[in-house]
């Protein structure tokens, strides 16, 4: 085919044409249209476009929404989510980092201790097999054998963790199984079983390492002839005390033979003790025994080739502090009374299920609780004196409370109508427990035309059938009213504890008037 000038240029004109509308495709695939919405066809020869394709004026796209660009960007939600996403990718692959590590310092250190133990064991063989008395020398303790540069006693810090090493002995018979040593039989001991336990700081619930070994000591290492003194300490609960320290003393020589220190089954070996007497005595700073001794003592009779065994009853010490109340209504306290005991009441307590104890006394404001006529509790700030008692065996049980030493002052006398005391109060080993006690209300009148005298109570034992007093021994006296608060012919306040008193005036002067102070009894009137 020829094509003239004119018909090529159109004919180019049309083929960029058709370029222009490839170019405007959307990316979803959405065509462009002609001015009817039909495709592009070849247009037919005419007059006025011979040979030329007939082309559409450019429209909007006939896709809603389309658009004539082919780069979209992410929207913001696919960044959040897409962030999201790598957030928690990323914290569990710092999970599992983390515990690697830490599996790794705890494998670390394990073996730190592990090798702290063997040490230990081994230290406590070359002890056991030297030549001088070994076996006598094997000894419990906490972190004994420090590192070059180290302290006894302190731990044992390896790359910046302390370590503590605990080491236990106890002295086995053959073919004899006891819950403890001091349990034994007789003194015949065929071994010694060593344990030892190696904690760390930071070891969480993570097992300690143990490790345990038996010591068999050669013939002719024991003394021949001794005897041995097994001591067991338990405490308020029943259960065994460990931390206390034993030590034996001959009554002969007056030198100390042995010291050890209890176990964790509360035991106390001393081996290799020559027959004769010895008083054995525990020590512990803060502890008692039943009694109150801080420092309890047995004496222990030691035989050839036996085991004397005995026993404390030794645990920390409980206090005490009892608040002494006024009386409600305006009845101060006596003016003058600390020298008067208190007394404390258990089954357990000698004599006669009670025990007087001397006291520190110091005045303050004390909430002190009292029952109206309904029964109903009610307090009042009022001036109280506060004892307060130390060195108390910790009874579970605790402890009745009452302000006086003779009998009828204890509210179980048999002189009353109705005798029983308050409830127990407990107690705790190394704890303080607090209470309180009331006194009974009293009114005194001096005639006008006495002379000027203090008032005071005289603590009485009993009564004799001609109404008089017997004075209670050991008792103590309580000033009622000082001479300088004396007003003549008025009725003056004051209180009392329960019990037999002779009221009278300073030196016995005068009228006496024996009373009974008691919780139920109406206020007592007294006349001199």
């Amino acid at each position: 085919m020829h094509l003239t000038t004119e018909d090529s240029g159109g004919y180019g004109r049309a083929l960029r044409d058709l370029r222009d509308l490839r170019g405007l495709r959307d990316v979803r695939g959405c065509r462009w249209s002609g001015p009817r919405g039909r495709r592009l066809k070849r247009g037919r020869r005419g007059a006025d476009a011979p040979g030329m394709l007939q082309t559409p004026h450019r429209r909007a796209p006939s896709c809603p929404g389309a658009s004539p660009h082919r780069d979209r960007g992410m929207t913001l939600i696919e960044v959040i989510v897409a962030v999201a996403l790598f957030g928690v990718l990323s914290s569990a692959v710092l999970v599992v980092v983390t515990s690697m590590i830490d599996v790794s310092n705890d494998d670390g250190r394990r073996t730190v201790a592990g090798n702290l133990a063997a040490r230990e064991l081994e230290i406590t063989r070359e002890v056991f097999a030297s030549q001088t008395r070994g076996p006598e020398r094997v000894a419990e303790g906490r972190n004994k054998n420090p590192l070059p540069g180290g302290t006894v006693g302190q731990p044992l810090v390896v790359d910046g963790i302390p370590y503590t090493v605990v080491t236990t002995v106890d002295d086995q018979q053959l073919d004899k199984a006891y819950a403890s040593t001091c349990d034994q039989d007789n003194g015949n001991f065929a071994f010694k079983s060593v344990h030892v336990e190696v904690t760390w700081d930071g070891m969480g619930g993570r097992e300690p390492v143990v490790m345990d070994t038996i010591m068999t000591p050669p013939k002719g290492s024991y003394i021949a002839g001794a005897g041995h003194i097994g001591v067991k300490v338990i405490d308020a609960l029943g259960l065994p005390r460990a931390g206390v320290t034993v030590t034996a003393r001959s009554t002969t020589s007056g030198a100390t033979t042995g010291s050890v220190v209890t176990s964790e089954d509360g035991c106390a070996l001393l081996l290799n003790q020559l027959p004769g007497s010895y008083e054995v005595r525990a020590t512990a700073a803060g502890f008692v025994s039943q009694q109150g001794e801080a420092a309890p003592t047995l004496t222990a009779n030691v035989q050839t080739g036996m085991l004397w065994k005995g026993s404390f009853f030794y645990d920390k010490a409980a206090s005490m502090e009892i608040g002494v109340c006024p009386p409600p209504d305006g009845y101060p306290l006596p003016t003058s009374f600390a020298s008067t005991p208190i007394s404390l009441g258990h089954p357990s307590l000698l004599p006669a299920g009670a025990k007087a104890f001397a006291s520190t006394a110091t005045r303050s404001r004390e909430h002190c609780e009292f029952r109206d006529d309904d029964g109903e509790g009610k307090g009042e700030q009022r001036d109280a004196e506060v004892r307060r008692l130390n060195n108390l065996w910790p009874y579970p049980s605790g402890y009745q409370s009452w302000v006086g030493s003779c009998a009828p002052n204890d509210p179980a006398w048999t002189g009353y109508e109705t005798p029983g005391r308050d409830q127990p109060v407990g107690v705790e080993p190394g704890s303080v427990s607090r209470t309180i006690t009331t006194l009974q209300p009293i009114t005194v009148r001096l005639p006008p035309l006495t002379s000027l005298r203090a008032v005071e109570a005289v603590p009485l034992s009993s009564v004799t059938t001609a109404g008089a007093g017997v004075a209670c021994p050991g008792g103590a006296t309580i000033t009622l009213i000082p001479v300088g608060s004396v007003t003549l012919g008025a009725t003056m306040r004051t209180s009392l504890p329960i019990g037999l008193w002779r009221v009278q005036r300073a030196g016995g002067a005068g009228t006496t008037t024996v009373i009974l102070v008691t919780k139920e009894a109406p206020v007592q009137a007294v006349v001199l």
